[in-house]
């Protein structure tokens, strides 16, 4: 009985899926006509009324920048050329020796030349000796004093006391001269006039090399033999005061030893 039943169930199923399938058939064909004509009836939107809705495009990955080149090492650059002196530009490059050259011996107060021969001074204290200048002794003594080994010259360890004294008052540099008369002295036991020093000292005062002046001075002070020389060597030592040797503890204990030498303690109690 209950078999019967579930086959009548299943019938009567399979007659209800054929009918609602031939009215889905009935049915699909007017809708599809009443769709068409609700489309035909509805208005076009006209042209101004259509928007144009911008159509956002998916950005493109950006290229990817190209790798940099590996740069080369510069090349080094070549050796300048070395190009010979031509004459006028050995002589452009000269010219600043040739101006310092000359002012070194210009008589300008910083030059050497500044050192003139002083003029004789009063009473024949500081007399000059002129000098001839075709004496091969004297132009070779000039030659090796230019030297800076001089003490080791034959020629001038040669000398004679006249010839050294000529030597030294015509030199060009005053302070050589005096350097010359007092390594001879010291060397060859020589001794000078007072005359000697004195034009030598005039000369050191007036290119002012007080120092070497100083020198000068002391040995001037002792080379006086009699009581007439140092009574002008007095006179002159004033001189020098007046043009800015002044005497100082050291002359003046000179020149007292010195006068009480000779005697003349007269001078000294005149002078003091």
């Amino acid at each position: 009985m209950q078999v019967g039943r579930a086959v009548s169930l299943a019938c009567n199923s399979a007659r209800l899926e054929v009918h609602s399938a031939e009215e889905a058939a009935h049915y699909l064909p007017a809708r599809r006509r009443r769709a068409a004509s609700s489309s035909a009836a509805r208005p076009l939107p006209s042209p101004e009324r259509v928007v144009a809705h911008p159509v956002h495009d998916v950005p493109s990955p950006l290229p990817l920048p190209p790798l940099p080149r590996p740069m080369a090492a510069p090349l080094p650059l070549p050796p300048p050329r070395l190009h010979s002196l031509s004459a006028i530009s050995r002589a452009a490059l000269l010219r600043p020796l040739v101006l310092l050259v000359s002012s070194a011996f210009s008589s300008s107060p910083r030059g050497l030349g500044s050192e003139r021969s002083p003029p004789a001074d009063p009473s024949d204290v500081s007399g000059r000796r002129e000098v001839d200048p075709g004496d091969t002794v004297i132009t070779r003594a000039h030659r090796e004093l230019a030297r800076p080994d001089w003490h080791r010259s034959a020629s001038i360890a040669s000398l004679t006391p006249a010839q050294a004294a000529s030597v030294a008052v015509s030199h060009p540099v005053a302070a050589r001269g005096l350097e010359l008369l007092l390594y001879l002295s010291r060397e060859r036991s020589h001794t000078y006039r007072p005359g000697t020093f004195a034009a030598l000292a005039r000369r050191l005062v007036e290119s002012r090399r007080y120092d070497a002046a100083g020198r000068a001075r002391i040995h001037l002070i002792k080379s006086c033999r009699s009581k007439e020389a140092m009574a002008r060597t007095m006179s002159f030592l004033d001189m020098l005061s007046h043009s800015g040797l002044r005497m100082g503890l050291f002359a003046y204990s000179a020149l007292l030893i010195h006068l009480s030498r000779l005697g003349m303690t007269g001078s000294v109690m005149d002078r003091f």
